[in-house]
């Protein structure tokens, strides 16, 4: 009651309207949200305040509510944030109009205001991240995905459209589509682990030839000797002289 008290105190003293929140205990003992107005009456002559005019309306249900969705939105952002998912929608601008968990995002456009920018102005080089938008938007793909790096990151992306739109006439056109919502997961880590598999898939792969090569040239070079030594163990003409070799000379 004192911020209620100060706020009334300024309401006099500047003319301003008076609009405030607080709380008050009912008969019953109940404590309830209240919001107060009060708008001054002026003489038309001199301009004074003559009196105010105020109501006192009970809006605990939609302080309730409005609480209750404040600490939804904020767990969502905090799962959101732990579990490296972002999610964002565009309208058929190409506007960014939603932003929840975008850490990659805001921290790569600290210096810009994300909602409301174009994604291609803050994404103009990510080719395969942005490519995907275009299809989705014209109507050539109802749900399509990738996987892109943004900043440093890897992010696999789901985008599907935002269907529907409530005509002139009152129909509703389940048809239209009116932008996109994308959910994007960070994936750098197990993007990171199967390059290494990847890699370790190509070494391990180059081992095997070597070893392979390695065990068909001792192969063959057991072969050849084996048969060299059975050629020279037959016999070895000279010029004009004769050698037999077997076990030594005779």
């Amino acid at each position: 009651m004192e911020l209620v008290s100060k706020k009334w105190q300024q309401s006099l003293a500047t003319g301003q309207d008076y609009t405030v929140e607080y709380r008050c205990r009912r008969r019953d003992g109940v404590w309830r949200w209240m919001l107060g107005r009060a708008l001054p009456l002026r003489d038309p002559k001199t301009n004074e305040i003559i009196k105010w005019y105020g109501t006192c309306t009970d809006i605990h249900d939609l302080v309730e509510a409005r609480e209750t969705a404040r600490r939804t939105r904020a767990q969502l952002r905090e799962v959101l944030q732990h579990s490296q998912i972002t999610l964002w929608a565009i309208d058929l601008s190409n506007r960014i109009t939603l932003l929840e968990g975008g850490a990659i995002w805001e921290a790569a456009n600290a210096s810009k205001a994300v909602i409301g920018s174009n994604i291609y102005d803050l994404f103009k080089d990510c080719t395969e991240f942005l490519s995907p938008i275009e299809d989705v938007l014209e109507g050539r793909e109802r749900e399509l995905f990738s996987e892109a790096a943004l900043y440093g990151r890897w992010l696999k992306t789901k985008y599907v459209p935002i269907l529907g739109k409530k005509g002139t006439a009152g129909q509703y056109d389940v048809s239209y589509i009116g932008g996109i919502i994308g959910v994007s997961v960070d994936v750098t880590e197990i993007h990171n682990k199967s390059m290494e598999l990847e890699a370790r898939e190509r070494e391990n792969q180059v081992l095997v030839a070597n070893e392979s090569a390695a065990k068909e040239a001792s192969k063959l070079k057991s072969e050849f000797l084996a048969s060299m030594s059975h050629e020279i163990r037959t016999c070895v003409f000279l010029p004009n002289l004769k050698f037999c070799w077997s076990h030594g000379l005779s």
